[in-house]
């Protein structure tokens, strides 16, 4: 009972914070001093929390004899290396070990994920030419709305790989795809023209548009009538793509690790600040363009560890080794972008 309760409180807690940072500064535009200054904070936090599962993670469990963390390992396998031979102390202390570098894998995933999402976000503000208020606006829906769709395809996704350990093969399969298709759709995106866009074709025909309505309101009404503005048609492209994303997160962050609260911590903590790192990427935007092909070989890189984990185990590939080579290829994108900068991003 302790235990739910306290997570509960963290869960409040983490709410609070999300919305503290999207209605700090009376919701105004940051600085690009105050955004980096507080995108550093909360990256800083995410990072910490990986001490606190380094010390107390057995907790979460309620671990505390070594015929509990057998159990545990057989469930989930080849997800934590836990050996029960020896004393409980050093079990509990592997236990924990294993836990925080599996937290980090997923972190660092869920946040390049999220700053993807937040590229193309910036990307449909600036193909539909969003007014600044506008957009402080539809960024607080649309980063409620990254939250809602993630928690509710995590746990979908929990309950099915419970249940059907082949899910994570198809999981595999489709962040395989999604890897690539990042790579072919890139320059699609960049040349995003939202009067093509099928989704607001399509929600066109299902409400009632006047462009002549409020610019700063989603709907109202007149005579009796609801009208919905072009606002809301924005909203819904935005909203579609937390949806994409939401679907690309549950496969990549259970590639990492089917612990329900690993993936959870992961994606929560991954989620906090995105309005200070949405001013942050407002401002280089173009100078980071190597990241999302990073990503694309991640989720490739994740999607082949799923389909052969027997051989990446057998060949003595650890949880460590998989945390160095995701930081390899998401720094690695994030140097070759400063050091081979696009043309128009040179000072």
């Amino acid at each position: 009972m302790i235990q739910v309760a306290l997570f509960f409180l963290f869960i409040i807690g983490v709410l609070l914070a999300i919305r503290w940072d999207l209605n700090s500064n009376n919701g105004q535009v940051l600085s690009i001093k105050q955004a980096s200054l507080r995108t550093l904070m909360w990256f800083a936090i995410g990072l910490s929390f990986s001490l606190l599962l380094f010390f107390t993670y057995h907790h979460f469990h309620q671990f505390y004899s070594l015929e509990q963390f057998l159990n545990y390992k057989i469930k989930y396998n080849s997800q934590f290396q836990i050996n029960t031979q020896g004393n409980i102390q050093q079990t509990i202390s592997n236990f924990n070990k294993n836990a925080a570098v599996l937290f980090l894998s997923g972190f660092f995933i869920e946040y390049a994920l999220s700053m993807d999402n937040l590229f193309v976000i910036l990307l449909i503000f600036q193909s539909y030419q969003v007014s600044p208020n506008n957009q402080r606006k539809l960024l607080s829906y649309g980063i409620w709305g990254a939250i809602i769709m993630r928690f509710i395809f995590i746990f979908a996704g929990a309950a099915l790989v419970s249940q059907f350990h082949f899910v994570l093969y198809i999981f595999a399969v489709f962040l395989i795809y999604s890897g690539f298709n990042i790579m072919v759709q890139k320059e699609e995106d960049e040349n995003f023209d939202p009067n093509k866009s099928k989704l607001v074709k399509f929600a066109s025909k299902l409400v009632k548009i006047n462009n002549q309505g409020p610019t700063d309101k989603l709907w109202y009404r007149n005579n009796g009538l609801l009208f919905f503005t072009p606002l809301f048609l924005i909203l819904l492209v935005v909203e579609f793509s937390d949806l994409i994303f939401a679907v690309d997160s549950v496969p990549a962050v259970f590639g990492i690790t089917t612990d329900a609260y690993l993936v959870f911590f992961a994606n929560i903590f991954a989620i906090i600040g995105l309005r200070s790192l949405f001013f942050v990427l407002g401002a280089s935007i173009n100078k980071f363009y190597a990241l999302q092909y990073g990503l694309s070989l991640v989720l490739i890189f994740i999607g082949c560890k799923m389909l052969f984990d027997k051989w990446f185990h057998h060949i003595g590939f650890n949880h460590f080794h998989n945390l160095l080579t995701l930081l390899a290829i998401l720094g690695g994108s994030i140097v070759f972008s400063l050091a081979f900068p696009k043309p128009n991003t040179q000072s």
